[in-house]
């Protein structure tokens, strides 16, 4: 029992160990939101086995945003190490050198061999790697898993519950867009809202880093709960 409470939060927490199916509503990361702090990374960590970018491509008011996310050894954490964020109109070349930049600066501090990408831009992908390729990165390139959001929301706070999740203090976007990540109220199903009032697209980067290994992090946090 105490094992499950600790995979569950806000809304989950209510619905899964509290049995009150409670409509999801307010804060989406509840925990983040009432403490920031708690999860703010202040320097580099001495355990990252290795880490990876996600990529949101930006469009119709939405933002381009990266973000790097390391992976502690035997995945037991995982940390935003960084992050780019541009909401502005650009050409594909500018996207791509910005893209290898970025991934240059994350390879001086730790091991990043692949990049999760936003499924719906495949031209824009090709680009990505081709330039990674042309400037001689080595970067595997390819789409991101793109699960349902929801169950990528509940990784997530999954992860803030069990304190396994830290943002280092660099990544303005990322943390001001898990405190103000709200449900849609007015939605039949569990939605996240997407007006364009909140920053979705660093979310979304955050994300597409993290889904690769999110089993595997679940699994292994349950396996060590068990053996002791």
């Amino acid at each position: 029992v105490k094992s499950l409470k600790q995979e569950y939060t806000g809304v989950y927490f209510e619905r899964f160990i509290l049995g009150n199916w409670v409509a999801a509503e307010g804060c989406i990361y509840p925990d983040y939101a009432k403490e920031p702090e708690r999860y703010r990374l202040k320097r580099m960590p001495q355990d990252i086995s290795f880490a990876t970018v996600g990529v949101d491509f930006g469009g119709n008011k939405s933002a381009h945003a990266f973000v790097c996310v390391g992976f502690s050894k035997s995945l037991k954490k995982a940390y935003v190490l960084d992050e780019f964020y541009l909401k502005e109109e650009i050409n594909p070349k500018r996207l791509e050198r910005e893209f290898v930049k970025f991934i240059k600066k994350q390879k001086k501090r730790c091991p990043v061999y692949e990049a999760f990408c936003d499924n719906a831009e495949s031209t824009l992908i090709c680009g990505l790697r081709r330039a990674a390729e042309n400037a001689g990165v080595a970067v595997d390139v390819r789409k991101a898993k793109k699960n349902r959001i929801v169950e990528r929301i509940r990784f997530v706070n999954a992860m803030l519950a069990q304190n396994r999740l830290f943002v280092a203090e660099r990544c303005s976007y990322v943390s001001e867009a898990m405190k103000s990540a709200v449900w849609d109220a007015d939605a039949k199903e569990d939605t996240r809202l997407e007006t364009g009032t909140v920053n979705v697209d660093s979310l979304d980067a955050f994300e597409y880093a993290l889904e690769p290994y999110m089993r595997l992090m679940l699994e292994t946090a349950r396996g060590e709960r068990r053996s002791t």
